[in-house]
């Protein structure tokens, strides 16, 4: 993995389709504008590499697809 620092287009056109491990990540609001790229990891390898990582890492994911795991939100559907 080079260690140069990547914007978020550069991450998306690199890696489709896949989940980045970020360091020194620089945002803008909740958005990723750029950073370092630690590991590219797929929807099976997430779940194990986030919990043995380093402290600090930001995890996304580079597109949507069709991947599972652990939701940590409290949501609720009202119908009318």
């Amino acid at each position: 993995m080079p260690d140069r620092r990547m914007t978020w287009e550069e991450m998306v056109d690199q890696y489709p389709e896949g989940w980045v491990a970020i360091r020194d990540a620089q945002m803008d609001g909740a958005d990723i504008v750029s950073g370092i790229v630690e590991a590219v990891l797929t929807d099976d390898e997430i779940g194990e590499y986030r919990e043995q990582a380093a402290p600090g890492l930001l995890f996304d994911r580079t597109t949507e697809g069709n991947w599972y795991g652990p939701i940590s939100a409290e949501f609720s559907i009202r119908v009318s």
